[in-house]
C-alpha cells in the first residue's frame, strides 16, 4: 500500500510541473516517456519499476522547468541589453561622452559589465547593468529628439516571468503612457482581443495590443525594446 502511494504522489507531483513546462524540450519530452511507462508499469502491478520510472519523470519536469526559467531569463538580458546599446549608441551620437562624462563611463562601465555577466550567463546580474545603463543616460538630452523614433501604435504581449507583461506594466513604460493607471485605456480599446474580455487580468503572450493616442500624439509602428523612443508628454 506505501508503494502504491508513493506512486501517487509522484504522479500528482508531475501536473503542475507539467503546467509550468510549457515549451517542447527534450527534458519534456523524456519526462512525458518516463511517465507513460510508469503508468504503464502500474497498471501491469510492476509498482518497483512504477516508482522509478516516476522519479525519472519528475526529475526530467524539474529540468525542463529549469530549463525554461534559464531561456526565459536569457531572452530577459538579450532584451534589455540590446536596448541599453542602443541607448548608449545614441547617446554617443549626441555628445554624451563630452557634456555627460559621468554618465558616460558609468553607462560604459555597466555596459561592459553587463556583456560580461550575459557571456557568463549570469542573466539576473545582465538586467540590472542593463537597467544601470539606462539609469545614466537618462540625463543625456538628444538634439530635438534626433535620432528617437516615433512613439509605437502598438504592443505585443511578452510573459509575465521575463517582462512582466500585464495592461497595468504596459501602460506604465514610458513609450507607452508612461501612467499604470491608464490601463484601462489599453483594455478599452483591446479587450475583444483578450481570451476574456471581461477580465483585463486576464493577457496572453503574443496578443498585439493597439495604443491608441490619448494626447493627439503621434504614433506608428510595432514597440521595439531596443528602439529607443520620443517621450511621451
Amino acid at each position: 500500500m506505501k508503494k502504491i502511494i508513493t506512486i501517487l504522489i509522484f504522479l500528482l507531483v508531475l501536473i503542475p510541473l507539467f503546467a509550468v513546462s510549457y515549451d517542447d524540450n527534450e527534458y519534456q519530452r523524456k519526462s512525458r516517456a518516463y511517465t507513460e511507462l510508469a503508468a504503464k508499469a502500474y497498471d501491469e502491478g510492476d509498482y518497483e519499476a512504477a516508482i522509478e520510472y516516476s522519479k525519472l519523470a519528475e526529475s526530467y519536469a524539474q529540468q525542463s522547468t529549469d530549463f525554461i526559467q534559464r531561456m526565459l531569463a536569457k531572452t530577459e538580458a538579450e532584451q534589455e541589453m540590446n536596448k541599453a546599446r542602443t541607448r548608449f549608441t545614441w547617446a554617443k551620437a549626441n555628445g554624451a561622452e563630452e557634456k555627460y562624462p559621468d554618465a558616460y563611463k558609468t553607462a560604459e562601465e555597466a555596459l561592459n559589465a553587463g556583456s560580461i555577466a550575459f557571456d557568463n550567463e549570469n542573466y539576473d546580474v545582465a538586467v540590472v547593468c542593463a537597467q544601470r545603463v539606462m539609469d545614466a543616460l537618462s540625463v543625456v538630452k538628444g538634439k530635438d529628439n534626433t535620432g528617437l523614433a516615433e512613439l509605437p501604435a502598438q504592443y505585443r504581449i511578452r510573459t509575465w516571468r521575463g517582462e512582466r507583461d500585464c495592461l497595468w506594466n504596459i501602460a506604465a513604460k514610458k513609450e507607452v503612457y508612461g501612467n499604470p493607471f491608464m490601463w484601462r485605456k489599453l483594455y478599452e480599446a483591446n479587450k475583444d482581443k483578450l481570451p476574456d474580455a471581461n477580465n483585463p487580468n486576464w493577457v496572453e503572450p503574443d496578443i498585439i495590443l493597439t495604443i491608441p493616442s490619448i494626447k493627439g500624439e503621434k504614433r506608428s509602428g510595432l514597440y521595439d525594446p531596443s528602439i529607443s523612443y520620443k517621450q511621451f508628454k
